[in-house]
């Protein structure tokens, strides 16, 4: 499993997460699952953002096209 820990503490396991999504006006990522929901909140957009690649290196993401 692959837990992240938020920064008030919690942990999320990124393996049951359907959605991660980036707020730009509250400087926020949010992780959805089933009807639930977590959130960090961060000072800068370039922190939020940084906490964005931290969790895509995590899941070894990569980018596809839906073309």
């Amino acid at each position: 499993m692959k837990w992240i820990e938020l920064k008030d503490g919690d942990l999320v396991n990124l393996e049951t997460i359907t959605a991660i999504r980036y707020y730009e006006k509250e400087c926020a990522v949010y992780f959805f699952s089933s009807g639930k929901y977590a959130s960090e909140k961060f000072e800068t957009p370039e922190l939020a953002k940084a906490r964005m690649r931290e969790i895509k290196a995590m899941l070894d993401y990569a980018p596809t096209s839906c073309n």
